[in-house]
């Protein structure tokens, strides 16, 4: 099969978006079984990737050369990671297009297209939660199935380096959020109380409507609804790191963790602030680690991160809270799972002492992710239920894996040099001003493309 695959990504690396390790296993699975794989880092090519109203291209990029690229490879299917794709696409291909949540619905791009246009789409939802919340977003024909994850992570006998390890990103609250606290204090407190009945129920609720009850008329922009939604989850992260960081703990992840030193002069001294988001970095951490903790964000209702099943599938033995949809999948003796940061160190404490019992863990979690959870297994379910049949002759052929690099549809090289230009001058000589510059990219990347898709609109408009 030919298959076209477009994600956001948060990694930069020398000035480049980079896949993240899912990313990297999802696409290396799937080639292993001889697909063909293209697959676009959506950054490089749209106006907004993430949380975007719309899905058009920024301004440089040559749309017809694009599609003409597209359509010459004549696609079996498309997948796009929260709907994070170029919006002429659903036009010019015929196959199907699945919609992957890696995030909640609220995140997907062009929730207006997706609700209008449901018919054109398949919706590829991890978790029991995510599939009820496609169903209230979408409604109830929309054609919905259960897409599990699965993992390319492989264990493999190594010297241990680190007691407990922990990947992830250091959550804080937006200023936005903040804001709310002081001005509507007696809404954030209801509405926290609503999340967490809610998240017990392992449902949810409209937070418009909920914000309309209380007196709230403007409708909240992404930054407060994720924020309301996430409000506790930085703290507890922090809490549940702190508490385990003086059993030994390697911390990585974004820059941002250096304000864990607040909380845990431990946890500071265990963070190693170099970059890791490689496939190949991740097997040998958790490899690597007798313990790998897992804490999740308040927007995981039932389900898990991905970091879940890379660790069952390695060396080392997961810790983590609550996570319902796992008890789905592995017994619940397996899981290791904690309800306070407290229990969370006391049960690392305890398996860094019991050498063999760990280990019957850290084995029998591996038979499951070999049996259930590789991709050459999950990949065949989401292609029963999308209903393509599957050519398995491929036999040991690996595919061949192509991303799309925007420097081959750059509509005017001439305007792109200039604006690059523009950021090359704006760089700092010194480290004092590296903000400066970062704003400044961002400015470029996102505001011109939205300044001149404005003045085309108005221009339509009026020569229409």
């Amino acid at each position: 099969m030919k298959i076209f695959i477009s994600f956001h990504t948060p990694i930069t690396d020398d000035n480049l978006w980079e896949p993240y390790s899912f990313h990297e296993s999802f696409i290396q699975g799937l080639s292993g079984m001889g697909h063909d794989i293209d697959y676009m880092v959506t950054n490089d090519f749209l106006c907004q990737s993430f949380v975007a109203p719309d899905n058009k291209t920024l301004f440089f990029i040559n749309d017809e050369k694009l599609k003409s690229y597209i359509k010459s490879k004549d696609y079996d299917l498309v997948i796009a990671l929260n709907h994070s794709l170029p919006d002429f696409i659903k036009d010019i291909t015929d196959c199907p297009i699945v919609v992957l949540d890696s995030d909640t619905v609220v995140t997907f791009n062009d929730l207006d297209e997706l609700k209008n246009n449901s018919s054109r789409y398949h919706f590829g939802c991890f978790s029991t939660y995510g599939m009820a919340d496609a169903k209230t977003s979408f409604g109830k024909d929309a054609k919905i199935f259960h897409a599990p994850y699965a993992t390319s992570i492989k264990q493999y006998d190594t010297e241990f380096i680190h007691n407990i390890s922990f990947i992830g990103t250091y959550f804080c609250v937006s200023p936005k959020l903040l804001m709310y606290t002081f001005k509507n204090r007696e809404f954030l407190l209801a509405t926290l109380e609503e999340y967490e009945r809610s998240k017990s129920n392992n449902t949810d609720f409209d937070l418009d409507a909920f914000a309309k009850s209380h007196g709230i008329q403007e409708k909240l922009d992404f930054s407060v609804h994720s924020g309301l939604r996430g409000y506790k989850s930085g703290a507890w992260r922090n809490q549940v790191v702190a508490a385990v960081a003086p059993l030994g703990i390697n911390l990585r992840g974004s820059l941002d963790w250096v304000n864990i030193a607040n909380f845990s002069t431990e946890a500071f001294e265990g963070f190693n602030p170099k970059k890791i988001y490689s496939l190949k970095d991740l097997n040998h951490t958790y490899n690597s680690s007798k313990i790998s903790l897992n804490t999740s964000h308040d927007q995981v209702i039932s389900g898990y991160s991905w970091r879940v099943l890379d660790i069952l599938a390695s060396n080392s033995c997961l810790v983590t809270d609550k996570c319902t949809d796992l008890y789905n999948h592995f017994p619940k003796e397996l899981i290791q799972t904690y309800s306070s940061p407290e229990e969370a160190r006391k049960l690392s404490e305890y398996l860094l002492k019991h050498d063999d019992e760990r280990t019957d863990i850290v084995n029998e979690s591996n038979k499951i992710i070999n049996e259930k959870f590789r991709w050459n297994v999950i990949f065949l379910q989401w292609l029963d239920a999308i209903g393509i049949k599957n050519d398995i002759s491929s036999g040991n052929k690996i595919g061949e894996v192509n991303r799309i690099d925007k420097n081959n549809f750059i509509k005017s090289e001439r305007v792109y040099t200039y604006f690059s230009k523009v950021v090359l001058l704006s760089l700092p000589e010194n480290k004092k001003g590296i903000k400066k510059a970062s704003f400044i990219r961002r400015l470029i990347k996102r505001m011109l493309p939205r300044i001149y898709y404005s003045i085309v609109e108005i221009r339509n408009r009026y020569n229409g």
